[in-house]
């Protein structure tokens, strides 16, 4: 879960950057709206694309978000797995998830309770919920929440085509997933920047079909400002105060055709390209060396792992001989089948098992200065791993991946 939040999060945090740069400026808001949506739902899905790339180099993925549990040396041959806690990162993260929910279903309800509780008319083409008390109308889908003085008055032919832009164009459904996400995401400010912006597109592309229309500008922005001052809902496709000065800024640009194009032929590509590296960045890490949710097991359990050492591995004569004493980490990688492959001693730290320790006797003739010459050892792990049998592959998003893992093994004379 962490390394699919982590991906998303960069992938949303690059595309803002493409959208900021080369989009948000420009007034087709139809085409940014799309930008926005394409960057959000590509930066949800593409974490979890599992393509096999040809020829794809295998490159070192250390495992920086999974707690490791790993022992000091101990007074014994072997020491078996402890159990792992749920870490604070998942602890923060849950919390943030359930009060962004609460806030969302807050919303929902207040909804559902005004459709309930106030009575509802035909109102140009809309379902009116004609609400008491002093609230900014919005729409969500085909229902127009309204004010009873606003109703009464009679219908404004501005403010009804605004809405109706809302409707038709289904910014409902943009604000749904566009909130879906920002409570998975809920620590990311990316996504609360692209929300605030999509909002900002639905009401600069509204602003726009309305003057379309022919109805006067002075007219529309006066409607505008009296209609702030109701109780804007949290939910719902309502007016925004925060970004009224750049909706009356937006409608006095004039439009430049070709530079709009020259900038959308530009921005498009960047917004593919920028899809592509990201996808080959996260598929490189993750054909061979995954952060995967379920970490690989012994098939006979982890007991039956530590046996399997303990009745395997043997302290090197020629390490006894010479005195060679140490820690060495010996990596390799339990394939999607759950077979061991590419065994190798190295420094770099994957997923560890707990540390074991093998005591061996001082040869006879050793030399009394300690040696770090660890090859010996380092042979001695590799040989060790060769014998083991199968694993449960390791699982991400409940399906079977490349893990890399590492074992550290001491080596002590007694």
């Amino acid at each position: 879960m962490e390394s699919y939040l982590l991906q998303s999060g960069i992938s949303l945090a690059c595309f803002y950057i493409v959208y900021w740069l080369l989009v948000r400026h420009k007034q087709n808001f139809n085409l940014n709206r799309i930008f926005i949506l394409l960057s959000i739902i590509i930066s949800v899905i593409m974490p979890f694309l599992d393509i096999q790339i040809i020829g794809m180099e295998k490159s070192q993925f250390v495992n920086a978000l999974k707690p490791v549990v790993i022992s000091g040396i101990e007074n014994q041959y072997f020491s078996s797995p402890s159990t792992t806690s749920i870490s604070i990162f998942s602890i923060v993260y849950i919390i943030g998830l359930l009060v962004f929910t609460i806030r969302s279903a807050s919303g929902i309800a207040t909804l559902i309770y005004f459709y309930l509780r106030f009575p509802k008319n035909n109102y140009c083409g809309f379902t009116a919920v004609i609400l008491m008390g002093n609230h900014s109308p919005f729409t969500f889908f085909n229902l127009l929440f309204i004010n009873q003085s606003d109703y009464e008055k009679g219908k404004n032919d501005e403010l009804v085509v605004h809405e109706h832009v809302h409707r038709d164009y289904f910014h409902s459904i943009d604000m749904i997933i566009v909130e879906v996400l920002s409570i998975i995401h809920w620590f990311n400010p990316f996504i609360w920047l692209f929300k605030k912006d999509l909002k900002s597109e639905h009401e600069f592309l509204a602003d726009e079909q309305v003057l379309k229309k022919g109805f006067d500008k002075i007219r529309y922005q006066s409607l505008l400002l009296k209609s702030h001052e109701g109780i804007a809902l949290y939910l719902g496709n309502n007016f925004n105060y925060s970004i009224l000065k750049k909706r009356f800024i937006m409608m006095k640009k004039q439009k430049s055709n070709h530079l709009l194009k020259m900038n959308y032929v530009f921005a498009l590509p960047v917004l593919l390209a920028v899809a592509m590296i990201l996808f080959f960045n996260f598929q490189s890490a993750e054909q061979l060396y995954s952060v995967p949710d379920v970490l690989p097991e012994y098939k006979n359990g982890n007991s039956a792992f530590y046996k399997a050492l303990q009745k395997s591995i043997k302290y090197p004569k020629e390490g006894r001989k010479n005195n060679v004493q140490g820690t060495v980490y010996i990596s390799f990688t339990v394939n999607k089948n759950g077979t061991i492959e590419d065994i190798k001693a190295e420094d770099v730290k994957y997923n560890l098992f707990k540390e074991i320790v093998v005591i061996g006797y001082t040869h006879e003739y050793a030399p009394d200065k300690i040696s770090n010459e660890l090859s010996i050892l380092q042979r001695e792990g590799e040989r060790v791993i060769t014998l083991l049998g199968e694993f449960n592959p390791g699982l991400k998003n409940d399906k079977p991946v490349n893990t890399r893992m590492t074992l550290p093994i001491t080596f002590k004379l007694g």
